[in-house]
């Protein structure tokens, strides 16, 4: 599926307009990276065939050099072809991109990848150039079809704004039961059009549905909110099981947009929340996680747990034989919080706030011991011994 130039398309006389890579771009990218280094490996072991879609792959890098994210996600890729656990032949990519000149520096940029980088020869790169909304039913269908089996696919929708965007895409994207998709949701510009005429036929495309439109009488932070409450819901509606949204500000602490992902597995949740928490905070822009009320809107670099434990009292107060997954679940999807085990459990055993009530015989007590929320008299129980 190695992709080529099509017709009055020349790679090698590519003059693309670079743009400087943006510090919550960088982030972006690094919360890619960091997901794809768990997704691969993970998935690799289990299914015949992968994919991994990017649906506006724009030129491949920036003007400084720095990757574009079909590099970045060839780059992780190649880490594991060599020691394994991904074959070759295993994961198809597909890069697709509507303007000319970035299509050209594309193809362009993958060639000069796959030179370096001799191992990407055992990776299917298909480039296409084409509109997302021309383009990804074919892609999709092409990926579901093949002899091989479809395997999980990882769909990456990154636009410069809300035009042709149909929703009806997201919903057969999501279809599968092993699709996920990130999406960079441009609130800024959405926000800035909301109430323009002209602007309704976009917002009625991309999110399904003319009831939008009673986010005109909202404003400020409860319009942002809520907005972004509705295109969560939108996703649910559309087949996913779990949304989170993580806010994006650039360096003049304004919001630029909100990044997305749908899942219908709760492990894929758990992992893209882990590579949020993991993405290193410059101090060149300000990432905040705006998908929970209850908890802490601004991921600091040594974030306060006690808001979690709270959440979790006031969730299982009184209740006793609580399986260790449900209060896992409750923390993946009701909270800002994915640790939650000697971050907040531990300090509530300790204050008597809860107790173990049957221990985990394994080796993963996060996942089997049973916690009752009531006090009990005597020496606290924990959960790792002395740790």
């Amino acid at each position: 599926m190695d992709g080529v130039s099509p017709p009055g398309l020349s790679a090698s006389k590519s003059r693309a307009k670079l743009w400087p890579l943006e510090a919550h771009t960088a982030a972006k990218h690094e919360i890619l990276r960091r997901y794809l280094r768990r997704w691969l490996p993970i998935m690799a072991r289990w299914n015949k065939r992968l994919g991994y879609v990017d649906c506006f792959a724009g030129p491949g890098e920036y003007a400084g050099g720095e990757p574009g994210s079909p590099i970045v996600a060839l780059d992780i890729a190649c880490q594991f072809l060599a020691p394994g656990p991904l074959k070759p032949g295993q994961l198809t990519t597909v890069f697709i991109e509507a303007k000319k000149r970035r299509y050209e520096h594309l193809v362009d940029r993958c060639a000069t990848f796959r030179a370096a980088h001799p191992s990407v020869s055992a990776i299917e790169i298909e480039t296409l150039y084409g509109r997302y909304d021309e383009k990804i039913a074919d892609v999709h269908t092409r990926l579901m079809n093949r002899a091989s089996g479809s395997g999980p696919i990882f769909y990456f929708i990154d636009p410069f704004g809300v035009k042709d965007m149909p929703f009806d895409l997201l919903r057969l994207l999501l279809a599968p039961e092993r699709s996920e998709i990130l999406f960079t949701f441009m609130y800024e510009e959405m926000n800035r059009f909301l109430t323009t005429p002209e602007f309704e036929e976009h917002l009625n495309l991309m999110f399904g549905q003319p009831d939008w439109q009673t986010l005109r009488a909202l404003n400020g932070a409860e319009r942002k909110r809520e907005t972004v409450n509705y295109f969560k819901e939108r996703f649910i509606s559309a087949g996913a099981n779990y949304v989170v949204a993580f806010e994006m500000r650039n360096a003049r602490n304004a919001t630029d947009y909100f990044l997305v992902f749908a899942t219908k597995n709760i492990r894929g949740l758990e992992v893209m929340k882990q590579a949020m928490w993991e993405v290193d905070k410059s101090g060149n822009f300000t990432f905040s996680d705006y998908t929970y009320s209850l908890g802490p809107m601004l991921i600091e670099p040594c974030p306060d747990y006690a808001p979690l434990q709270r959440q979790i009292s006031a969730a299982f107060l009184n209740r006793r034989n609580v399986d260790m997954a449900e209060i896992r679940e409750f923390v993946l999807t009701s909270t800002s919080f994915y640790r939650f085990m000697n971050e907040a459990l531990q300090p509530m055993i300790a204050r008597n706030e809860c107790y173990v009530e049957t221990p985990s015989r394994s080796a993963r007590p996060d996942r089997d011991s049973i916690i009752s929320f009531v006090t009990r008299a005597g020496t606290p129980m924990r959960l790792f011994g002395d740790t």
